[in-house]
């Protein structure tokens, strides 16, 4: 009754926190990153939770250089992790 779509995740879902995966692409600006330089690159932060390389965990320090093809998981503000993702 008169509502009008949401225009961005944040608005569309009432949540604080969200968590989601992303490949790091060869070649991409995540490519060389450490995990702490990714974090800190939106405006809201991104946390890194973990780091699966070859298909396994690996160690997800603020000092773990992101690889092509590793597949990093993130949790942070819907808005924050759009903007990390779309870099």
């Amino acid at each position: 009754t008169g509502q009008k779509p949401a225009t961005a995740m944040g608005e569309a879902l009432d949540i604080n926190a969200y968590v989601t995966e992303a490949r790091v692409a060869p070649g991409s600006p995540a490519e060389g990153k450490s995990v702490a330089e990714l974090g800190s690159d939106a405006d809201e932060p991104v946390r890194v939770t973990s780091v699966l390389r070859d298909g396994a965990p690996d160690n997800a320090a603020c000092d773990t250089v992101l690889r092509g093809g590793d597949i990093v998981l993130l949790e942070g503000a819907p808005d924050a992790l759009e903007r990390t993702i779309a870099k």
